[in-house]
């Protein structure tokens, strides 16, 4: 009869350690929920610049699902993980209709994920050719050596691409005179912004489009392109 309940004994014991041991594991594995975050950035290289983002809740680094990246002539680019970069990196060809559509297949999710992202592919949208600049009285850069600039002066641009912002920057080679962003086509600099007998002085203006949120909170997508016009330059009576 002792052997008999010492067996029994051992046998729970058994049962125990196994049921112990499966539970434990369970505690280890991934978990079954992650975020997906992709950003989309032009131009690099002539090209599109993709990475994607895998990270579970608890925040561990996704680094082995299956992600591809379809552009509107359904060419579909593999993107592998790039340990430097931290993601899921590719070069991607530019945009014909504005969108590329990711899927990410993982484990972790019941079905593949699939994701639609805008991105507009700034290239010549802005003509540097095309810009007026001229104060308050009529001069123009283009028609004088120098033009007076104690009186306001309205900077005024073209673009084929609506819903852009710009960033005017005026500058010597040494020091930045004024910088400013607008949503608008055109500004106002104030008078005497640019000291009298300035030479060289120089205008840039840089367009960019974006979608999604760079914060990732309204959006799990961020995208952005732009493009820099060569510079103005111009000197001041």
């Amino acid at each position: 009869m002792k052997k008999i309940m010492l067996h029994l004994f051992l046998i729970v014991i058994i049962l125990c350690f196994t049921f112990s041991s499966c539970s434990n594991s369970s505690e280890i594995q991934l978990p079954t929920k992650a975020n997906v975050r992709i950003t989309l950035t032009s131009p690099v290289n002539d090209k599109v610049e993709a990475k994607v983002y895998i990270e579970g809740y608890d925040g561990t680094i996704v680094n082995g699902a299956v992600v591809s990246a379809k552009d509107s002539s359904h060419t579909v680019t593999l993107l592998y993980y790039n340990t430097q970069e931290g993601c899921y990196y590719s070069l991607l060809n530019k945009p014909s209709t504005g969108t590329y559509t990711f899927t990410v297949n993982s484990i972790l999710f019941d079905a593949p994920k699939v994701y639609t992202i805008p991105h507009t592919y700034l290239e010549n949208t802005l003509d540097i050719k095309s810009i007026e600049m001229a104060n308050k009285i009529g001069e123009s850069y283009q028609n004088y050596d120098a033009f007076d600039t104690s009186y306001p002066i309205r900077i005024t641009w073209p673009s084929t691409i609506e819903g852009c912002i710009y960033k005017i920057t005026i500058r010597t080679p040494s020091t930045v005179l004024y910088e400013t962003s607008t949503n608008n086509k055109t500004i106002e600099l104030p008078a005497n912004t640019i000291p009298a007998n300035t030479n060289y002085v120089y205008l840039q203006i840089q367009q960019q489009k974006i979608y999604g949120d760079i914060q990732f909170q309204d959006e799990n997508y961020y995208s952005v392109s732009v493009y820099s016009t060569g510079s103005i330059s111009f000197n001041v009576l």
